[in-house]
């Protein structure tokens, strides 16, 4: 019976795609195709409806250009734009009915209506199946949104629009009545806020969220709140690569403060790919501020990153950053230890050499920093990095030769450190 049923359905399939002409104009690219199991859906570029949905026993495909709006009670085609059009195809079992509107010119709706593929009077009984199916299809893919939407703001409020999210059932659909809500001209920030969230608990798509987070991201005029509300959603993409890119858009179309650079580190540590936790937090870097409590939790979010070369990556773009404070400079040298590439160690500690302050506090932590090192050239190159630095304390020189003597096991790394200590202890007798 189970086999019956996948070859009835199929041939049923052909029969219609074979015996359906279709709209003037309107090429049907699914010919061929054969069945399909679950469904598929799209937007075109002009706004229209390309969707697609197909089980064993029922199948929806819609298609639409133009202009479209749906009576009140979303019972029936109110009317449609000059350029534009419908088509409905339904299988329901072993019953295929189409139907195709499209504007005449008196502004009337012509209606073409077919059952298996033959040509049907458009009576009571079929207005019928089109009222019905156009609860599914204004569910399914945000045909009429844009005036549904507007009805509901102006009937029941912003509250009310939003709330209608949640009856829609695809992530197109949610995403078109996401849109039009935004279009409404007197949203305060609060009601963004919420639409942002509640779109993002609706959305399971990660490139239809996504989309809609970096547009809304770019429609609305700087809200440092707003900011963190969409660095907030992105925690619900699920695809590592996408989350990544919607952060680094949100941090090109926004102003990120210091409050929003926070959020958005906590986000990333949550990122499962160290490539992409590393882009982000890279995006990051070139736009945060260079304060104490930013780099802590930028240091932090580097932790997470399993990945030695990213690691690296990631903070060698914090090191970029001007005006960093000691403190700061000391939280980088202990994030040190969290690195298990020798020699990705020795590359981020040679990049701190170069840019940190003479200070016997950040000094200390690099030679602390360098214990971590398990390899002895790598610790070398570290420290020969460090003595290469103006106004090395004699403090700091002392401690050095004394960390080379108890830290470095090769003899050639500990006495090419105690001749350049040395020399620096001449050359400077009273720092």
């Amino acid at each position: 019976m189970f086999y019956l049923t996948i070859i009835c359905a199929t041939l049923l399939n052909i029969t219609a795609e074979v015996s359906w002409n279709g709209h003037a104009g309107i090429q049907d690219d699914r010919k061929g195709r054969g069945i399909l199991i679950g469904f598929q859906n799209s937007s075109t570029e002009n706004g229209g409806i390309d969707y697609y949905s197909n089980t064993l026993l029922k199948s929806l495909e819609v298609r639409s250009g133009g202009v479209v709006e749906m009576t009140p009670n979303d019972l029936d085609i109110k009317s449609i734009s000059p350029d534009g059009f419908i088509v409905i195809k339904e299988r329901d079992w072993l019953t295929y009915r189409s139907i195709t509107l499209t504007a005449a010119a008196d502004g009337k709706i012509e209606k073409k209506y077919t059952i298996q593929g033959r040509d049907y009077e458009f009576d009571a009984d079929a207005q019928a199946w089109l009222s019905l199916i156009l609860q599914d299809v204004a569910r399914e893919t945000g045909l009429g949104a844009q005036g549904r939407i507007k009805r509901i703001l102006a009937e029941k409020g912003v509250q009310a629009a939003i709330r209608e999210i949640r009856w829609v059932n695809s992530n197109y659909a949610k995403k078109i009545y996401f849109e039009a809500i935004l279009n409404h001209p007197d949203l305060n920030s609060q009601e963004i806020e919420k639409a942002v969230e509640t779109v993002a608990n609706e959305i399971s798509s990660s490139s239809k969220l996504g989309d809609v987070l970096i547009s809304t991201a770019n429609k609305f005029q700087e809200d440092s709140v707003l900011t963190e509300s969409l660095i907030r959603a992105t925690k619900e993409i699920s695809s590592s690569s996408k989350q990544s890119e919607v952060l680094i858009q949100i941090s090109e179309l926004r102003k990120i403060n210091d409050e929003s650079a926070e959020a958005m580190t906590k986000v990333i540590r949550n990122i499962s790919s160290s490539s992409a936790q590393s882009v982000a937090l890279q995006s990051l870097a070139q736009k945060s501020s260079a304060n104490d409590k930013v780099v802590e939790a930028y240091v932090d979010a580097v932790k997470w990153i399993s990945s030695s070369s990213e690691q690296g990556a990631a903070l060698k773009a914090l090191l970029r950053k001007k005006d960093m404070s000691s403190s700061a400079f000391i939280k980088i040298l202990k994030s040190i230890e969290h690195i298990s590439s020798s020699s990705v160690q020795g590359d981020v500690l040679e990049e701190v050499a170069a840019v940190c302050p003479s200070d016997d506090q950040v000094l200390f932590a690099y030679l602390n920093a360098v214990s971590y090192i398990s390899s002895s050239s790598q610790q070398g190159y570290a420290v020969m990095s460090m003595l290469s630095k103006q106004n090395v304390s004699t403090t700091i020189l002392t401690q050095t030769l004394n960390f080379a003597n108890e830290e470095i096991s090769s003899r050639a790394v500990r006495d090419k450190i105690a001749d350049k200590v040395t020399e620096r202890l001449t050359k400077n007798p009273g720092r």
